[in-house]
């Protein structure tokens, strides 16, 4: 059998993706993907919970890489994760590996039909090939939040290259690790640094950007009362003055209960594109918050609230088990006897997507 395909290349506002998303679906209907990659990754999602070589096509469902997992693909345009459909919930604990040209690590492939409601990374998405992005986005991205790491080499593109729409993003990926999230295209509707403690915070490093976005400070930072007075550097990257062009709001305001003020950096009198965050009050922070100045790990949530995802085992290590609004996500072998409080604002136990799980 001879199989043609052309590639196409999609070029809008600067953010040039270079794609052909009808690959990996052809793969699909020849048999082409390895059976360990669909055991474990169906059209409808699945767990990932060992070592796949093979990319994974969604078009729907919910899809999580456990902190066993892992997706490596060495093919020209063998993207670690496919979606053309409505996925709910895509969830990356692992490790997702891609080192062929044009080649993403997950990509969001229909500008019409692809559409992810919450990407949550905690775990490491590394892409190494000529013109590869960590994420690329033609579709809706509601909610992209990113605790681990978004990496890309010399050879690769950026960390996020987005020509459709993200409507949130959370980042803490940057100071900690000297790695700022690389991003291009379209700005998030909505940015928000993820601060852990003085040492390790979010960092936004943009190129041939476009649009404006609502900077804020995420509701997954710390409470500590520690982080009132510090300076934060290159919170945000490539943002010429006035900052008012790219921001929906003013430089010093107040978000999630952290007021603070972003003030650029200035070098021979002239203006560098950086921009350094000062939090000069916070009024639910405490001298007994969450966070302080470790170098390492991730925020703490007091509880898990509307609009987090949290898996079961984060339950005393990133969040408490209080259920107020948000959502519990249980994967397949999940075991815990863990006491789990609800609020009035109540929340959502997610049951495995396939297999059990105890409480």
């Amino acid at each position: 059998m001879i199989l043609s395909l052309n590639i196409s290349t999609l070029t809008q506002h600067g953010a040039n993706l270079k794609r052909n998303w009808l690959l990996s679906i052809f793969a699909i209907a020849l048999g082409m993907l390895s059976t360990s990659s669909m055991a474990q990754c169906t059209s409808s999602g699945g767990i990932i919970s060992t070592a796949v070589t093979s990319s994974c096509t969604l078009n729907s469902g919910t899809l999580t890489i456990t902190e066993t997992g892992s997706i490596t693909t060495t093919a020209q345009f063998g993207d670690g994760i496919v979606n053309s459909g409505i996925v709910a919930t895509l969830i990356n604990n692992g490790t997702i590996l891609t080192s062929g040209s044009g080649a993403y690590g997950i990509y969001n492939a229909s500008m019409n039909a692809s559409r992810i409601t919450t990407l949550n990374n905690t775990g490491s998405i590394s892409v190494s090939g000529v013109n590869s992005y960590g994420v690329g986005n033609l579709g809706t991205i509601t909610t992209l939040n990113n605790t681990g790491s978004i990496s890309t080499t010399v050879n690769a593109r950026y960390a996020v290259a987005n020509s459709g729409i993200i409507t949130t993003l959370n980042n803490q990926q940057g100071k900690s690790g000297n790695n700022p999230l690389t991003y291009t295209g379209g700005l998030p509707a909505n940015y928000n640094v993820v601060i852990v403690s003085a040492t390790n915070y979010g960092q936004l490093s943009v190129t041939n950007t476009y649009n404006t976005m609502v900077f804020g400070i995420s509701g997954l930072s710390t409470t500590s009362s520690s982080i009132v007075g510090q300076t934060l550097t290159g919170v945000l990257q490539g943002f010429s003055s006035p900052l008012s062009t790219r921001l929906n709001n003013p430089a010093g305001t107040s978000s999630n209960g952290y007021t603070y003020l972003l003030t650029e950096q200035i070098v021979n009198g002239n203006g560098t594109g950086t921009w350094d965050l000062t939090i000069t009050a916070c009024s639910i922070c405490t001298s007994g918050g969450s966070g302080g100045d470790s170098n390492s790990g991730s925020a703490t949530i007091s509880n898990i609230t509307a609009g987090t995802l949290v898996g079961l085992s984060s339950i005393g290590v990133t969040a408490n088990p209080v259920l107020a609004g948000g959502t519990l996500v249980l994967n397949r072998g999940d075991s815990s006897s863990v006491s789990i409080a609800i609020t009035s604002a109540g929340g959502t136990i997610q049951q495995p997507t396939s297999g059990s799980a105890t409480l």
